[in-house]
């Protein structure tokens, strides 16, 4: 008899856990469902249990198992829970060397083209513009 009652309490405070982690007022779930507010606040005060096509309707609106909201096993995971972000790959040692390569070629490609229009710009202003038609 304890089982069962610790059974029927895991379960109402499951969908409790399950309303609140969705963001849901019983009045809100209770729209969704069909059902009055007493009948879920019953659902989770262990006074009684939903029908089926009520568990399979939560099941839709959490985006769980039937069988999580019934038992707790989780062999769907629940979209209510945050998701975890996945693990950083690490880099292997020589795509980092070809990383740092380029970057080096890359950043004296840059530095070369600025020195090169820099002594352009000088060479124009020191001559006055002589070899450029329209220079004053």
């Amino acid at each position: 008899m304890d089982d069962a009652m610790d059974e029927a309490t895991k379960f109402a405070d499951r969908l409790l856990d399950l309303r609140r982690k969705a963001g849901y007022s019983q009045e809100q779930l209770a729209d969704l469902l069909g059902v009055s507010r007493q009948a879920i606040s019953k659902w989770e005060g262990a006074q009684g249990r939903p029908e089926v096509d009520n568990v399979v309707k939560l099941s839709q609106i959490y985006r769980v198992s039937t069988d999580f909201i019934l038992t707790g096993s989780a062999s769907v995971p629940s979209v209510c829970e945050a998701p975890s972000a996945p693990a950083p790959r690490e880099l292997s040692r020589e795509y980092r060397f070809a990383l740092s390569a380029l970057m080096v070629i890359a950043g004296t490609a840059l530095v070369f083209v600025l020195v090169v229009s820099i002594l352009a710009i000088l060479s124009m202003v020191l001559t006055g513009g002589a070899d450029i038609p329209g220079w004053k």
